[in-house]
């Protein structure tokens, strides 16, 4: 049995970076903050050029990661992931992080898993005027909690989260979805765990190669399935740093 963890002591060292969807920010991992404390790092997004590719920017952003680890974790392993677009660009940063494993959170590892209601997304999303956007998100931000069944205090969070885009990146995240062909830097021998909401509106739940389906989760498992997501990080980063992890109730 998977252990239920509200947090978590590690017995050794270890760094989880976690990368947020796109558009998000730090505040997406709230949950995970309080699990993993000092364990858990998410880097700021860098900006983007405006012709990068999803693998060209994942391995300039990844140098900035490197160097930051090299600075305030030298030496320590790294369980690298991240949730939908964040664990996407994951896979591709992942050998200039020199992460141990990495982990897909309710999102992508080829481009036939993108969806077509996501791919249409963006395109309704890039003919909306960029000065609009910021309102936009904000007032989108009710309906998006209430499809993935999020509670009052996520509902809020997600709001703040929507007031704060970066509307540029998030423009430029768009067309590197539309082009993405697929991780091209992942190391073929790191491990690569999933975990999925079978219910997810965003980008379906694969058929196939997810570690663990959270069956009634929909897109922001890690919000609304806090628990379980804690839990699965918990056991992989243990398994990769061959430490033990202790569950510690609040």
């Amino acid at each position: 049995m998977r252990p239920e963890l509200n947090s978590l002591e590690y017995q050794g060292p270890g760094k989880i970076v976690l990368l947020p969807g796109l558009g998000a920010d730090a505040g997406l991992f709230e949950p995970q903050r309080r699990a993993f404390g000092e364990r858990l790092m998410v880097p700021a997004w860098v900006e983007p050029d405006a012709n990068d590719s999803v693998a060209e920017y994942a391995l300039r952003w990844g140098a900035v990661i490197r160097e930051r680890l090299d600075e305030e974790a030298p030496g320590e392993p790294v369980l690298l992931g991240g949730v939908s677009f964040g664990g996407m660009i994951a896979l591709d940063m992942a050998g200039v992080v020199g992460a141990k494993g990495g982990v897909v959170i309710g999102g992508c590892v080829s481009p036939d898993e993108v969806s077509a209601r996501t791919m249409l997304a963006q395109r309704i999303g890039s003919a909306v005027p960029r000065t609009a956007w910021g309102l936009t998100l904000k007032a989108l931000a009710l309906p998006f909690a209430k499809l993935d069944g999020l509670g009052d205090d996520d509902t809020k969070l997600l709001r703040e989260i929507a007031g704060r885009v970066d509307v540029g990146l998030l423009d430029w995240g768009g067309g590197a979805l539309r082009d993405w062909t697929g991780p091209e830097h992942l190391d073929a021998g790191m491990p690569v765990f999933r975990m999925h909401g079978r219910q997810d509106w965003v980008i379906p739940c694969p058929r196939d190669g997810v570690d663990v389906v959270l069956p009634d989760g929909r897109h922001l498992i890690n919000l609304s399935h806090e628990k379980s997501v804690n839990a699965f990080l918990a056991e992989k980063a243990q398994a990769l740093f061959a430490v033990e992890a202790i569950g510690v109730s609040n």
